[in-house]
């Protein structure tokens, strides 16, 4: 019968998890610990070469969708240029 002590004790794991994630998030805001990771540490470098490309093959009514290009290191610049970043 240990696989029923493994059991119990995996569903009183899991509810000591639930109730701590719930108390927890009450009291923090989830995202103050994650917010330095997605600041970008310093203003985007304009000489990157996959920014110069698109700048210069981009036509000037283009819609760019930014997918994992960094925390704005390809938006900001994007954007400041005119063009619409989603």
């Amino acid at each position: 019968m240990p696989f029923i002590k493994n059991w119990d004790q995996l569903v009183i794991d899991h509810h000591e998890q639930s109730e701590n994630k719930i108390i927890k998030k009450e009291q923090d805001d989830f995202w103050e610990d994650k917010v330095e990771g997605f600041i970008p540490p310093e203003l985007p470098d304009y000489n990157d070469p996959s920014l110069s490309f698109l700048l210069s093959n981009l036509l000037p009514q283009s819609s760019v969708l930014d997918l994992g290009g960094g925390a704005g290191r390809l938006s900001i610049p994007l954007a400041q240029n005119n063009y619409s970043v989603t």
